[in-house]
């Protein structure tokens, strides 16, 4: 049985990045329906569609970025790591 190459120093910090971008990432979509939540309640209670009516539709917009940042992210992560067969979980 082959024995698993180790892992250089600079392997290990560029693993640590990417795990830690997609645990942001993961936080992001948890707290993002909380938000939007939030921006549609004092939507509703204030009355200020002038103001709030845009910023939801920002935040929309930034909550779709995201998504294909992170389909961007997880097939780099496949591309560097030689496995395009055998995608990252999203």
């Amino acid at each position: 049985m082959a024995r698993p190459k180790r892992q250089d120093g600079r392997t290990v910090r560029v693993r640590a990045l990417i795990e830690a971008a997609q645990l942001e990432l993961v936080d992001h979509d948890q707290a993002a329906p909380l938000v939007r939540l939030r921006i549609e309640q004092a939507l509703r209670r204030s009355g200020w569609t002038d103001l709030l009516g845009p910023a939801l539709d920002d935040f929309d917009r930034m909550v779709t970025d995201v998504a294909q940042a992170k389909v961007r992210q997880i097939e780099a992560i496949n591309a560097l790591l030689g496995c395009a067969g055998a995608p990252v979980k999203r």
